[in-house]
């Protein structure tokens, strides 16, 4: 339980320190350990989905935090997490619009070596138009600039479901893979880009990075 409330405490400070990324991370690990029945950690997590524009876990955690008990801001804030008449009402092109000048300003972001900031940028981005996958793709590489390599596995993951056959994103899979550990899937995702790509000289090179080394003489 001490270990619990450690945790719960270094992600209210995360979170009042306006580092949501890490925060994030910790409100959920203290959901694993325990905190699960925890209304307020529900809550925190709605309110930093809600800020990075994604408003269907920001709904769900705060429908959550309701039936544990955290009521009146939670039921504000929920109604809130909905998106609005106005956003509904945008049509395709300005919605790109949109989502590029975030994504634009999460380049920026991660340019002056604020990875987390530029996350939320690219996140709100995702909201808009969650089939970008360059901008997932980026999204992927400022996770693992924080070393939340999991985290961007998934990010490459569903980009290539959106668009299988997206080099840039499949070679950053590739390199995510290998350095977890998981050669095979590494493997296979450079053979298909140069199926793709025939002579593609980067999936060349990782191939070969990932063959074994033969024991010197």
């Amino acid at each position: 339980m001490e270990e619990l409330h450690s945790l719960l405490d270094r992600a209210r400070e995360a979170h009042a320190r306006g580092d949501l990324a890490k925060a994030e991370r910790l409100f959920l690990e203290s959901l694993d350990k325990g905190a699960a029945s925890y209304a307020d950690a529900h809550h925190a997590l709605g309110v930093i989905y809600h800020a990075w524009g994604l408003f269907s876990k920001a709904r769900a955690a705060f429908e959550e935090a309701l039936r544990l008990g955290r009521y009146a801001e939670s039921r504000e804030l929920m109604e809130r997490s909905a998106p609005s008449k106005a956003d509904g009402r945008l049509d395709e092109l300005s919605r790109s619009k949109i989502a590029n000048l975030h994504a634009t300003l999460g380049d920026a972001y991660r340019s002056a070596g604020l990875p987390a900031e530029a996350a939320v940028e690219y996140r709100r981005a995702l909201g808009l138009c969650p089939q970008f996958v360059d901008i997932r793709t980026r999204l992927a590489a400022t996770l693992t600039d924080q070393g939340r390599r999991g985290e961007a596995l998934e990010e490459l993951r569903l980009a290539l479901l959106e668009k299988e056959d997206y080099v840039p994103a499949m070679l950053q899979l590739a390199l995510l893979a290998a350095a977890e550990g998981q050669a095979a899937e590494a493997k296979r995702t450079l053979e298909a880009v140069l199926e793709r790509a025939p002579g593609h000289p980067r999936a060349i090179a990782y191939l070969r990075m990932l063959e074994p080394r033969g024991e010197s003489a």
